[in-house]
């Protein structure tokens, strides 16, 4: 699946080639192909209604989604956290936002201060 690596170099390429006229015809063909699947299959879903099949389909399609969810945390954990600090930060926005039930934005806002306290520069030889 794309994600927003794939459609910044979709649409870079597009500016570098075409302008800006490039880069909204890259943004135009990544973006509508999915939509319009996404549309259809939203209709053939409401014309269908919410049929015992369907629902076990979806019941499906949802723990396959959760699935790939998990493997792209575990995924971006081990590119990410490699040390305490990186742990710390990480955790304090899962405590919060988890078991805390602290809107995410909220969140975000008290652990930032922290995060950048961890992470200022060192005194050192080079400073």
């Amino acid at each position: 699946m794309p994600g927003p690596n794939f459609s910044n170099l979709a649409v870079a390429i597009g500016v570098r080639l075409g302008g800006w006229r490039g880069g909204a015809a890259g943004a135009i063909a990544l973006i509508v192909p999915g939509a319009l699947i996404l549309l259809a299959v939203s209709v053939f879903y409401f014309r269908i209604g919410i049929a015992p099949n369907v629902a076990s389909a979806m019941h499906g399609a949802g723990a396959a989604v959760v699935g790939l969810v998990f493997v792209t945390t575990v995924r971006i954990m081990h590119t990410t956290i490699r040390r305490g600090r990186e742990l710390l930060v990480a955790g304090a926005i899962f405590a919060l936002v988890g078991p805390l039930r602290v809107h995410t934005v909220v969140a975000v806002l008290l652990v930032t201060p922290v995060s950048l306290w961890v992470y200022r520069p060192r005194g050192g030889a080079g400073s």
